[in-house]
């Protein structure tokens, strides 16, 4: 079995944050909305933060000053497809309201916060949403999906 490394992000200005609509022929979770993100490099495995900063410009264009108090807010691990996905996600706040334009990976749009959760989301980022909207405290949680039976566990640590 295998180990897949991930990070995500969602910025907010205001009251929206910013997600991305994943392309279909996206191998992981398309046609679901997400935060920005991907795969961490081998040289990235020991810093998350990095990889995120990363995906953030790649996808996005924003500068790493342009982003605002970004923190590690959730670790989710799921047993999918013969691998077991480990996903780190940041949330984080912009400066500006960036204008939206086409990328590669995916279709950019601000979602007020109050609508995000009727999007086709994918189980895990349904779940950190649905806890962050919430709970949105200065701790770090770890969220274990099964979905099969579409159920989470949250727990600090």
């Amino acid at each position: 079995m295998n180990t897949r490394n991930m990070v995500g992000a969602f910025l907010e200005h205001d009251n929206d944050i910013l997600c991305i609509y994943r392309d279909k022929s996206k191998q992981l979770e398309p046609c679901k909305w997400a935060g920005v993100g991907g795969h961490m490099e081998h040289f990235e495995m020991n810093s998350p933060y990095a990889a995120c900063i990363r995906e953030i410009k790649e996808e996005t264009g924003i500068e790493e000053k342009n982003v605002l108090d970004l923190k590690m807010k959730y670790i989710t691990i799921n047993n999918k497809d013969d691998e077991v996905r480990i996903a780190f996600y940041f949330f984080g706040k912009l400066t500006n309201k960036i204008p939206l334009s086409e990328t590669g990976e995916g279709i950019l749009k601000w979602i007020p916060k109050s609508e995000v959760l009727s999007y086709n989301l994918s189980n895990n980022v349904k779940s950190i949403l649905e806890h962050w909207l919430t709970h949105n405290e200065e701790k770090i949680y770890v969220c274990t999906i099964n979905n099969e039976e579409c159920t989470y566990k949250i727990l600090p640590i």
